[in-house]
């Protein structure tokens, strides 16, 4: 499904300094991108960058809409910002399309690529997601670092980063709550992407928390603080895909999985081709195999099963057939 125009003024002003003193190539003008061209480009970014889907579709929208043109077909842009560029009350350049990066950390990448590319926009973005984790995390003790580099799929992990992302700030900035509160209630735009979950709020877990100071949350749901201390509270895993996980069958086509407990079924997703091309699979039970087959829209194309926990209700991105034709 295509995504919809934004609903909101256009983009091309009369004091519009991205188009008339830029100095910048263009064109400003495009069309969006489809939803399940996003979807899959996230995915795929997830997994070079190990950067959960959730963190990237949230800030995606939060920064956006998703979307990297309007609805006069220009580029998504800051609009106060680039005013104040015009007026040369400001430093360059606006944020820019779908995730909006500004100032000198959009100058650290090809500013023109970032107006009329939008999957360059969005690896930009995701690049700068990761490279705020990394600094956040190197102010944690080390025994803290090695914990949320071996848990990046963690999506409380992620706090510290998302407020690197559009400015740290005590208290923390509103921004990260927004962020969060996307995650947990999915508007429309990201339907299919993932579903919603509420994050745990370290305040609400760790006794005296002191925002700024280093945690790092495991699967098993403990909370290890920078002082040492371990408390207990819910820990939530991001969708991630996991290659190890696949055995291929060549001869016969198909891929089996085995897991155990609770109760799932499967779908493929074809990055090119989005749920086109579905797995013919059924529930199955505890300690079970589940065999599908699907027809890939074109040979060497990249697919990804989704896993759905009934007892939960929840998919997760359980693995990947990575230029595998099926």
């Amino acid at each position: 499904m295509a995504l919809q125009p934004l609903d909101m003024d256009y983009y091309v002003h009369s004091d519009c300094w991205l188009k008339y003193s830029s100095g910048y190539a263009g064109p400003f003008t495009g069309v969006n991108p489809t939803s399940a061209e996003i979807f899959g480009a996230i995915r795929a970014l997830s997994v070079q960058y190990k950067v959960p889907v959730e963190i990237i579709g949230a800030v995606c929208f939060q920064e956006s809409g998703a979307y990297q043109y309007g609805a006069d077909g220009f580029v998504v842009h800051n609009l106060t910002e680039c005013r104040a560029l015009y007026y040369g009350a400001a430093g360059a350049p606006p944020g820019l399309g779908l995730m909006q990066l500004t100032g000198s950390t959009a100058e650290a990448f090809n500013l023109n690529r970032l107006v009329t590319d939008w999957r360059y926009n969005l690896e930009a973005g995701v690049e700068v997601l990761k490279q705020k984790r990394d600094y956040a995390i190197s102010l944690d003790p080390s025994s803290l670092q090695t914990i949320e580099n071996a848990n990046w799929n963690v999506l409380e992990n992620w706090r510290y980063a998302l407020a690197h992302y559009n400015g740290y700030s005590i208290p923390e900035n509103p921004y990260v709550a927004s962020v969060c509160g996307l995650i947990a209630s999915p508007p429309a735009r990201l339907s299919g992407l993932f579903s919603g979950v509420t994050l745990t709020r370290p305040q609400d877990v760790i006794a005296g928390f002191v925002y700024g100071k280093g945690f790092a949350v495991k699967p098993d749901n403990s909370w290890l603080y920078y002082n040492g201390l371990t408390y207990y509270g819910a820990a939530h895993l991001g969708i991630m895909v996991n290659p190890a996980n696949a055995s291929y069958v060549s001869s016969s086509q198909k891929c089996n999985f085995t897991y155990s407990g609770n109760s799932y079924f499967a779908l493929i997703y074809d990055y090119s081709a989005g749920y086109q091309e579905c797995a013919t699979a059924g529930f199955i039970g505890y300690s079970a195999s589940l065999t599908f087959h699907a027809q890939a829209a074109s040979p060497m194309a990249t697919h990804v099963a989704y896993i759905y926990n009934t007892n939960v209700g929840r998919y997760t991105e359980a693995m990947a057939i990575l230029n595998q034709q099926l």
